[in-house]
């Protein structure tokens, strides 16, 4: 029986929680609230929530608020009723892609994973491109029950907080958002650029540079740690070579790679971070008289067909470069089996999956 007010105000929110009185899928949890209901201070509402959220009752979105845990969830459905079998993978909607067909070549590998994923498991997959708002009201309505869980190809972080507020098992791929009690299945970056680093270092290389997309992703983020990590670990200290573009094409990749070669110490090699910048970093290379594999070194974030992809029609259809790729079918393969893992042990530790990568030495050369 409670005995401090701590202790009787946990007793009492896990009752409400239990009960269904306390539900947080259509508005948030907030301290504010509770203090007035509960008519306690905020230090003691907060020794009490910490008990929540340690016996996973609940799950704290910074600076917003509370939802419901997965112990909440799984205590207010009934055990014996079955979860639905559909699975929903839902990315932010863009014109051009509207199935599986119609997906980029490098993202046709992860779905045909989660394909063979889903049939060993008996699942069945609803790819869909939508907006944040449609993928909130998805996960809201009733006829949801239906609903297996989600996976999110998505860095936005209202999206990631209404899955998490609407209770529905949800898996970020390709994406991570730490902030948030989301599992998470993820490229490894940093054995992928460890493993690039440490071949052009080999060759001779000390001035290397990375060249990438200007964007505010969990994923470029990871990518530049990574690359800062491989060079401390080969005792370099000085900043490290960055060009960034806010152009996602050949014209981008000119223009930053135009940066680099420009600067006071033009580096002996790059590493691309973003393959559709391809054609502009080889024409401006090609400006300079810098051929790599011959008098250049230069390693690009894919694999064969996806550079492929990115060249054809250009001068450089046929060539081949050092490449950082992974087994996208794995990636889809994985993401799939980690949510299924969640929805049959919702109150396992948050999960974050990083998918080995490979590097590939297709043509470096040594500096000349």
């Amino acid at each position: 029986m409670p005995v401090t007010l701590t202790e009787r105000c946990a007793a009492d929110l896990t009752r409400e929680i239990l009960s269904g009185k306390l539900d947080a899928r259509t508005e948030l949890i907030t301290e504010r609230k509770l203090c007035e209901r509960l008519k306690v201070s905020r230090v003691t509402l907060r020794r009490a929530l910490a008990e929540l959220l340690d016996k996973r009752l609940l799950s704290r979105i910074p600076s917003k608020g509370y939802v419901l845990g997965p112990a909440a969830i799984q205590g207010a459905e009934s055990p014996q009723q079955p979860a639905g079998r559909r699975v929903l993978v839902a990315r932010e909607f863009q014109q051009h892609v509207t199935s599986p067909e119609v997906m980029a070549a490098q993202d046709l590998p992860v779905w045909e994973g989660m394909r063979e994923e889903a049939k060993a498991l008996g699942l069945e997959l609803d790819f869909a491109t939508m907006t944040a708002r449609a993928l909130a009201e998805t996960v809201q309505h009733p006829a949801r029950k239906d609903l297996r869980g989600m996976v999110l190809a998505w860095s936005d972080l209202p999206v990631a907080e209404a899955a998490l507020a609407a209770g529905a098992p949800a898996v970020l791929m390709d994406n991570h958002l730490p902030a948030l009690p989301l599992d998470t299945v993820n490229q490894d970056e940093e054995s992928g650029l460890d493993q690039a680093v440490q071949h052009l270092w080999t060759l001779g290389h000390r001035s290397l540079a990375m060249i990438a997309y200007d964007e505010p992703t969990g994923k470029l983020i990871r990518r530049r740690s990574a690359f800062r990590i491989a060079l401390l670990r080969r005792g370099q200290l000085q900043p490290c070579k960055f060009s960034f573009s806010n152009r996602l094409d050949a014209e981008g990749g000119r223009e930053a790679t135009r940066t680099l070669l420009d600067g006071d110490d033009p580096p002996t090699a790059i590493i691309l971070a973003n393959q559709r910048m391809l054609p502009g970093v080889l024409a401006e290379l090609e400006t300079r008289n810098l051929k790599p594999g011959k008098n250049f070194s230069l390693v690009v974030w894919g694999n064969a067909d996806s550079h492929r992809d990115a060249l054809a029609g250009t001068p450089w259809a046929d060539a081949t470069f050092d490449q950082i790729g992974i087994s996208r079918h794995e990636l889809g393969r994985m993401t799939l089996r980690v949510l299924e893992a969640r929805i049959r042990d919702p109150l396992a530790p948050t999960m974050a999956v990083h998918v080995a990568m490979r590097f590939t030495a297709c043509g470096s050369s040594a500096p000349v």
